[in-house]
């Protein structure tokens, strides 16, 4: 079960106590070690992980790698991150369309008969 941990925007918290931005998991660190170490985390997060800060043990920011702006993917992997879309899981097109063939009377046909009922 996942559930809203704080303003931060797509900021959850499982039940197993994992941080999520999006669906993508986050490493969490405390201020003290983002200060310390904050070279090493940026290296990181240009190499796409995701850092989540805290001030003893609440979160204040998370740090998440720019996508390219410019690209289809890019776009589509900031949209699923932020849990708006899902992408396919399976690759190719999809089945042909075969549109079922439902005999009906005519909408306007079906209110005239329905009103002589009424």
């Amino acid at each position: 079960m996942i559930t809203a941990l704080t303003k931060i925007k797509y900021l959850y918290i499982s039940s197993d106590n994992t941080t999520f931005y999006g669906k993508t998991p986050l490493k969490k660190i405390g201020l003290r070690e983002a200060n310390q170490n904050f070279s090493f985390y940026m290296k990181s997060v240009k190499h796409g992980e995701k850092v989540l800060i805290t001030d003893r043990g609440k979160p204040i920011a998370a740090i998440v790698p720019l996508t390219e702006a410019s690209s289809l993917q890019g776009k589509l992997a900031k949209l699923e991150d932020e849990g708006l879309i899902s992408l396919a899981k399976k690759q190719g097109s999809l089945p042909d369309f075969k549109p079922l063939n439902i005999p009906a009377v005519s909408l306007s046909r079906g209110i005239v008969e329905e009103r002589k009922e009424s």
